[in-house]
């Protein structure tokens, strides 16, 4: 079902500790973001453990057969092998992750030409990466009950063409069976039933994961949240959703998207370097070694101190075309950004551009805040808002039946 801004990011009611009271039945508690880069999960012990996640990359093919050779040793999550039985896709076999546009056919990429909710690998990320995520070598084959939480991206949550949000529910309620066909997986077979769903717009998420805190209230830092302004950038691989909060409302003109941010920056920082070295990068690898600072080599040159030395000038530059984007935007749209208390930056991009961005966005009376963990923000979110949805059916069913 859908939910109103306002329903979503009014977590009063959550006054007590988060607790579901199922029917009998043990659910996992996930939340999951099909990002257009990659794919994003946190599972309940999120709240305490940020260790709780996992990201697969959003890179599908169909897959041949192939042997697997030293299970020991190699990353698994880079090339996951998979045949998926679902009502949603014909049953087939998929390598998924950032080796699958090298072992696979066919390959499949990220787009917003098909709509998320449309768009057969939202089913196979969504349903792969859950699988991994419950994967226990003890215990390979099983059934898992799921109360799943997920997004939609803003125009298609609000769209007044399709119920995108009904059509997504309906390729996901009920149960999936994902077999692992590596054998480092001990012939694992997850079956998911997907028995309760929340469907989220991207931007409201994002704010409920800066704005409130775990226990339900709004964050200790965030003074007098009642009379302020707080402008929300998600700087996404594609593109970047903004949204306003004003007031402890949404505000509805300050919704609205930037296409062509971080993939389109680290696409022509690869451009760049092939250019300098005669060397040509794939995007997915450059990103990796950006974000995490691992050696990078060249044959057997490490090129780490040349790379980051390029890098700072060039997401500066990058973050400034953002920066002067939203910023002729929300003019065009007659909102003051001198009027802006806070802004909350989260999205993959957010490391790449954070600095560039308080250099030519913000102002002297604008506060800017990076989340603690800005790429799972969503995630993050969206687990808020599950736990806040579960919570308010526990309590009607409080006043029916009367409490324990």
């Amino acid at each position: 079902m859908g939910y109103t801004l306002k329903e979503l990011i009014n977590f009063q009611v959550l006054k007590k500790i988060l607790k579901y009271k199922g029917e009998g039945k043990m659910r996992k508690l996930i939340a999951c973001e099909v990002g257009n880069f990659d794919t994003k999960l946190v599972g309940e012990e999120y709240k305490q453990n940020k260790e709780d996640k996992v990201s697969v990359l959003n890179i599908v093919s169909r897959a041949r057969y192939r042997r697997s050779y030293g299970k020991k040793v190699k990353n698994l999550i880079n090339l996951l092998d998979v045949t998926i039985e679902s009502p949603s896709l014909v049953t087939e076999r998929w390598f998924v992750g950032g080796l699958a546009f090298k072992e696979g056919e066919e390959y499949m990429k990220p787009t917003r030409v098909t709509k998320k909710a449309e768009n057969p690998q939202t089913i196979i990320q969504l349903l792969t990466t859950i699988a991994y995520y419950l994967y226990d070598s003890k215990n390979p084959k099983k059934t898992e009950t799921i109360a799943l939480s997920t997004l939609l991206p803003t125009e298609e949550y609000w769209s007044e063409e399709k119920d995108y949000i009904k059509i997504l529910e309906d390729k996901l309620k009920g149960k999936h069976k994902v077999i692992f066909n590596d054998e480092a997986f001990n012939g694992a077979e997850i079956t998911l039933d997907i028995e309760r769903l929340l469907i989220n717009p991207e931007g409201a998420v994002g704010q409920i994961a800066c704005v409130y805190g775990w226990d339900g209230n709004v964050r200790s830092d965030i003074v007098d949240y009642e009379f302020k302004t707080i402008l929300n950038i998600d700087i996404g691989s594609i593109d970047t959703d903004v949204s306003i909060l004003k007031e402890g409302d949404f505000l509805e003109k300050g919704n609205f998207g930037i296409k062509g941010r971080h993939y389109s920056s680290v696409k022509r920082y690869c451009k760049r370097y092939k250019t300098i070295y005669g060397h040509e990068f794939d995007i997915h690898k450059l990103d990796y070694h950006l974000r995490t600072k691992r050696p990078l080599y060249i044959g057997n040159k490490e090129i780490n101190k040349e790379i980051y030395q390029i890098s700072e000038k060039h997401f500066s530059n990058s973050a400034k075309l953002l920066a002067d984007k939203i910023s002729e935007e929300l003019q065009d749209r007659r909102i003051n950004k001198y009027e802006i208390n806070i802004t909350n930056m989260i999205g993959g991009g957010t490391p790449f551009f954070k600095d560039g961005f308080i250099n030519h966005f913000a102002n002297e009376y604008m506060e800017i805040k990076v989340p603690e963990d800005p790429r799972f923000a969503n995630a993050e979110g969206a687990l808020k808002a599950l736990l806040f949805e579960m919570q308010q059916s526990s309590q009607e069913d409080d006043e029916i039946f009367g409490e324990d």
